[in-house]
């Protein structure tokens, strides 16, 4: 399955190559991680805490139609970090893979890009997983999310109110609500 329409350009133009995934970092905390970024930044919103983000750490951020995929990091030698977001997505979507993304990023997922063709794969999955809980605690963090929950918001207001995509604002309120249980 290709990730963008013409990968030798990519490849050619970023130095990355699709490796296979045999390295096994060291598991950081997703959460714990995701909440000591975003007390290194004073912000306003989401997007402004992104874009700190991204600015301190030199991260290159592209829009491309990236075909089924939301997004994807790699990390070149040589290469600035670069995180590229699906083009044709809405943004509060964008801004959830851009978040997860940089999970991948500050979580040492792997320093070279690599190819998500591994369906299946356990490795990969808990890689992915551990990102979706980084992006999840850095836009919608935990005392947030539960005062959102506490006040009976509903899924669309709470989505407007982190600035994310429906979708994502619900699997955050589940996840919440069995941890208050």
């Amino acid at each position: 399955m290709p990730f963008v329409r013409n990968r030798k350009a990519f490849e050619g133009l970023y130095g990355a190559h699709c490796l296979p995934f045999t390295v096994m970092v060291k598991p950081q905390n997703p959460i714990a991680t995701a909440k000591r970024i975003a007390r290194a930044y004073t912000y306003s919103n989401n997007l402004d805490l992104l874009r700190q983000i991204i600015e301190s750490y030199g991260i290159m951020l592209d829009y491309w139609p990236l075909m089924e995929i939301s997004g994807m990091f790699w990390y070149a030698p040589d290469k600035k970090p670069t995180i590229a977001v699906n083009s044709e997505h809405p943004p509060v979507r964008q801004r959830f893979t851009i978040a997860h993304e940089i999970g991948h990023f500050m979580l040492d997922h792997g320093k070279y890009f690599v190819c998500l063709d591994l369906e299946g794969d356990y490795r990969r999955n808990l890689l992915e997983r551990h990102a979706n809980q980084f992006a999840a605690e850095l836009l919608m963090p935990f005392e947030k999310i539960t005062a959102q929950i506490k006040k009976n918001r509903n899924i669309r207001e709470i989505a407007q109110h982190f600035q994310v995509s429906r979708e994502a604002a619900y699997w955050r309120i589940e996840n919440t609500r069995k941890v208050m249980k």
